[in-house]
């Protein structure tokens, strides 16, 4: 065996299809272990996860996804503080109107608007979101313990929304929590039962990115329940109730096996563009667990 710049080179050489296998072999026997002895599962977590990113490697953003950074490079550049929360609401609206007019299919603000402030700009950011007809906003959950005959339903968390005028002007409102246990981000929920099985802020989206496909979902779902109808309507685009997505999981909890059929039936009929079929995206989202682990783009 001969070596080139510290690696083995020849027959001996490991090669990286094996190298793959053994690190799978590795993090799977971790995660077993970790099943049978608790501490270990924190570490499998920690480590395994980061291991299986690194073996993959970083992939492409997709280009249908934009983050509009609120950051200290924003701010110096537009000349506000450095708390967003002091910007003025007017720039919230110009933003909404700017992505409006460039075709965005959901618009999703991750920053509480729970306080009056300017009653102008206020109303100008109300306007700006019910045109665009298509806007997520969040709100954020408020832990609080039950008492008298709530108090066994143990810790409860109360959806706050944001100011009235907004609320009923979008198209959504979610929660978007993380857990923080212990010390990195590699989960999210779908939807939080202790908060009233409030679907979040990703679900929420896909839920006003379905609305042109919602004709294609309801016959996706009602082609194969032998003709019994829907418990809502989705006849139409502009049909179907606020809380479509926790209408769906139930639906889906009540029939196990129809959302394997819907997404047959979806995926059967094709898809246009580059990115992935909103309705699918949807029932994936509502017929999997709550709980799901962050497939993270980057390094």
């Amino acid at each position: 065996m001969s070596w080139r710049d510290g690696r083995p080179e020849g027959d001996n050489a490991i090669s990286p299809a094996l190298k793959a296998v053994c690190l799978g072999v590795t993090v799977a026997l971790i995660g077993l272990v970790g099943s049978i002895f608790p501490p270990l599962a924190k570490f499998e977590e920690e480590a395994g996860l980061s291991w299986l990113f690194n073996l993959r490697g970083p992939r492409p953003v997709p280009a249908a996804v934009v983050v509009v950074s609120i950051d200290k490079e924003s701010s110096d550049q537009l000349g506000l503080p450095n708390k967003p929360r002091a910007w003025p609401r007017s720039l919230h609206a110009r933003l909404v109107d700017e992505l409006a007019a460039r075709g965005a299919a959901a618009v999703v603000f991750d920053l509480i608007f729970e306080e009056p402030r300017d009653p102008e700009d206020d109303r100008r950011l109300a306007d700006s979101v019910a045109r665009a007809g298509n806007v997520v906003l969040f709100e954020y959950l408020k832990r609080e313990s039950p008492s008298g005959e709530m108090a066994q339903a143990g810790v409860v968390e109360r959806r706050v929304p944001p100011l009235p005028e907004l609320a009923r002007s979008a198209a959504a409102l979610a929660p978007f929590p993380l857990p923080k246990v212990p010390v990195q981000v590699s989960a999210f929920w779908t939807f939080k039962s202790a908060a009233g099985d409030a679907a979040t802020t990703p679900v929420a989206a896909l839920q006003v990115m379905v609305r042109p496909r919602q004709a294609a979902l309801a016959e996706a779902l009602a082609g194969h329940r032998a003709g019994a109808p829907l418990p809502f309507d989705l006849s139409s685009p502009k049909a179907g109730p606020a809380e479509l997505a926790r209408d769906l999981r139930q639906l889906f909890q009540r029939n196990p096996d129809l959302a394997d059929a819907a997404l047959a039936r979806l995926e059967g009929a094709g898809k246009s563009g580059s990115w992935p079929d909103p309705a699918a995206m949807l029932v994936r989202a509502c017929a999997g667990p709550d709980s799901r682990y962050l497939d993270f783009y980057g390094p």
